[in-house]
């Protein structure tokens, strides 16, 4: 499978996908089914079992393989259907993900930047070699995450050169890195390559030449956050930077307030959406009532359901 043949609509919308857990604990399948069906409605493709909002960490093995099933099962054929492996200290460790991914059939698999561990920073040689090792066994499209997060971006040279050495490389997710980043990503990087950016800085990073966007925001407002790159790639800037401002908003209101998924799966609540039923996985706890009566407040002083009532009928 090609990057066209994955990504053919510019730009492209991809959610971070909540993991739904039902009140025992155990993965939510019926839930998760329901809000992959949301995203699909509107058009919006999906990384499973993310680390953040997926809770991938808190998955076990099995968990992990049973959600990259049913996401293959709801979205193949529709929407992007991805796998968002959690961040590994070795190969070993994300090439264990990483096959049971490409076995439940999704379309590409994502790897992230070596989790350093303890504060260190892989050097350029090792992080080569990490993903070196790791794409020569994954016999499948692959994708590099490069994430801010991990508290180091790979090189450009680095990109560059494992991207001409494994054409199955499609994409790179350059989330939310400084925009003079993604130029020269864009400069350097083969054609085929598609850079995906973060919700911040979306319709800069497009004129830049990146090709989609990737997005926690998409699990509470998935027409809200698609509409913005169909109006962008219409040409309707207007319309665009209406769709731009009015997520801004709802990414500064709440993305930094909580931790993980919390905020994702409060919204979700407050909304009766799927997912919404308050359980969240161990060390994080879900938010308190005082955390949601002020979401409620701000959910409604935004206008969110009417957004997306708005885009849903476009």
């Amino acid at each position: 499978m090609t990057a066209a043949d994955l990504f053919p609509d510019e730009p492209q919308i991809m959610c971070m996908s909540i993991t739904p857990f039902t009140p025992d604990g155990n993965v939510d399948e019926n839930a998760l089914r329901a809000h992959l069906r949301r995203l699909i409605d509107a058009h919006v493709g999906v990384y499973l079992a993310s680390p953040g909002s997926g809770e991938g960490h808190a998955l076990t093995v099995t968990e992990t393989r049973r959600v990259y099933e049913i996401g293959v099962e709801e979205c193949r054929g529709k929407v992007p259907v991805c796998a968002n492996p959690r961040e590994s200290r070795d190969v070993d460790s994300m090439l264990e993900i990483a096959g049971i991914a490409v076995a439940a059939g999704v379309d590409a698999v994502q790897i992230y930047q070596i989790d350093g561990g303890h504060g260190f920073t892989p050097t350029t040689p090792e992080l080569y070699a990490y993903f070196r090792d790791v794409i020569r066994e994954t016999d499948h499209p692959v994708i590099i995450g490069c994430n801010p997060v991990a508290g180091y971006l790979a090189s450009v040279d680095l990109l560059e050169r494992l991207c001409r050495e494994f054409p199955r490389i499609v994409a790179v997710n350059v989330f939310e890195t400084p925009l003079g980043y993604v130029a020269e990503c864009r400069d350097r990087l083969p054609d085929h390559v598609r850079l995906f950016c973060g919700q911040t800085t979306a319709v800069q990073a497009w004129l830049l030449g990146a090709t989609g966007m990737l997005s926690a925001a998409a699990n509470v407002v998935p027409h809200t956050t698609a509409a913005l790159g169909r109006c962008f790639a219409a040409g309707d800037l207007k319309a665009a930077s209406l769709a731009a401002t009015r997520l801004q908003r709802f990414y500064s209101a709440f993305v930094h307030t909580m931790a993980g998924a919390a905020w994702e799966k409060l919204a979700l609540k407050i909304l009766g959406l799927p997912g919404g039923n308050g359980v969240i996985r161990r060390p994080y706890l879900f938010p308190d009532e005082q955390a949601e009566a002020r979401m409620r407040t701000q959910l409604a002083e935004l206008g969110v359901p009417a957004w997306e009532t708005e885009y849903a009928a476009r």
